[in-house]
C-alpha cells in the first residue's frame, strides 16, 4: 500500500494528553463534578473528559 493510500484511509480514534498539576487529584470526585467526565479505574486508571456524543469525545 502506498503512503498516499494509507493517508486516505487514516482515521484518528483516540488522542491522549497529560499534564502535571503539582498535586494529587481525587479523580473519582472530579468525575462526579465535571460534566462529561468518566472515571472507571477497572478499565483505565485516569479520568476521561469529553462531550457526551462519542463522535466528539475529547
Amino acid at each position: 500500500m502506498s503512503p498516499e493510500a494509507r493517508l486516505e484511509s487514516l482515521e484518528i480514534q483516540n488522542v491522549v494528553a497529560s499534564s502535571a498539576v503539582g498535586q494529587e487529584l481525587d479523580l473519582e470526585s472530579l468525575s462526579m463534578d465535571v460534566d462529561g467526565a468518566e472515571f472507571n479505574p477497572d478499565n483505565f486508571p485516569d479520568s476521561c473528559i469529553g462531550p457526551r456524543n462519542p463522535e466528539q469525545r475529547i
